[in-house]
């Protein structure tokens, strides 16, 4: 062929093969740099997400802790004032100063049962408000329960 020897054809195409082979190791690489490139992009781009996750997670906690707390303190110094309101005046009233047995006490009906009302209307309310606390909680961790799972998987 051509008056070219056949053991240079060959060769020539052993070479061809060659430098076709080594081309396309060459692309094969550079494709897998692009896709290693890729990835590692990716993998920042979820750190950040991350990292910015956490921190707004942890603000919230922060923010949370410290509702919690104010609320906290405010629940004390409210009970505290309420008893050293109910310390400073007698739930009894003083016993006449004519009476022949200052130990023993009588009460007027009309006065025992307003009395009485007002400490049922008292023990209501608080028992309300319990029961709106455990409501209340209740749907806080249905929800707690509905983020968990929608959630992404990686979290």
């Amino acid at each position: 062929m051509f008056g070219l020897p056949i053991s240079w054809i060959v060769s020539g195409v052993l070479a061809l093969g060659a430098l076709g082979y080594i081309a396309h190791c060459e692309h094969v690489k550079n494709d897998r740099e692009k896709f290693i490139n890729t990835l590692r992009s990716q993998a920042e781009q979820q750190k950040q997400a991350n990292e910015k996750r956490a921190k707004d997670d942890k603000a919230a906690k922060e923010k949370a802790d410290a509702d919690t707390q104010r609320n906290l303190d405010q629940l004390h110094r409210t009970v505290a004032r309420l008893r050293n309101e109910r310390a400073r005046a007698s739930s009894v009233p003083p016993a006449p100063a004519t009476t022949s047995r200052p130990d023993l006490a009588c009460f007027d009906r009309a006065e025992f049962v307003g009395a009485m009302g007002n400490f049922e209307a008292g023990v209501e309310g608080l028992v309300t408000a319990g029961a709106e606390s455990a409501i209340e909680l209740e749907a806080a961790k249905a929800w707690a329960a509905a983020i968990a799972r929608t959630a992404p998987i990686g979290r």
